[in-house]
């Protein structure tokens, strides 16, 4: 038998469930981005005549929010592709499971067949042992005595 085992049990990874959280995030990250975007625009139209105090208040906290805004659809993208890559590892890792398992067997398989070879080769040493011993007694037997 191998001196190693490889993992019998399977990669616990759900691929439909990252498929589809990675879909997911990616949507909201681009209807993220097109709220940004529309927001954007409806900021610039209000504040064309807009002045004063409330103003410049309103363009650094809407500025913060937008910046805010875009780092989280950054975030949504940025996980939703290590979803994709974590999925890509658990199939490599599955893969490599499975031929270690394959490798395991075709080891064992082999150590087998040795085996069985060694013990065919020990009983065909017993029975030419067994042969040589009768046939040597039975030389004996048949030689005439000489007195």
């Amino acid at each position: 038998m191998p001196t190693w085992q490889p993992r019998w049990d399977d990669v616990a990874f759900d691929h439909a469930v990252a498929h589809e959280t990675a879909a997911i995030l990616e949507a909201t990250a681009a209807l993220l981005t097109a709220e940004l975007v529309r927001r954007d625009a409806a900021a610039r139209r209000a504040s064309v005549e807009w002045r004063g105090v409330n103003r410049e208040r309103f363009d650094v906290v809407f500025a913060a929010s937008q910046r805010q805004g875009h780092a989280l659809g950054d975030r949504c993208r940025l996980l939703a592709a290590q979803v994709r890559d974590a999925a890509v590892e658990a199939r490599a890792e599955q893969a490599r499971r499975e031929l270690l398992r394959e490798q395991w067997h075709r080891e064992h398989a082999a150590e087998a067949r040795a085996a069985e070879a060694r013990a065919a080769g020990e009983r065909t040493a017993e029975a030419r042992a067994a042969e040589a011993r009768a046939a040597g007694a039975g030389s004996r037997a048949q030689a005439p005595m000489a007195w």
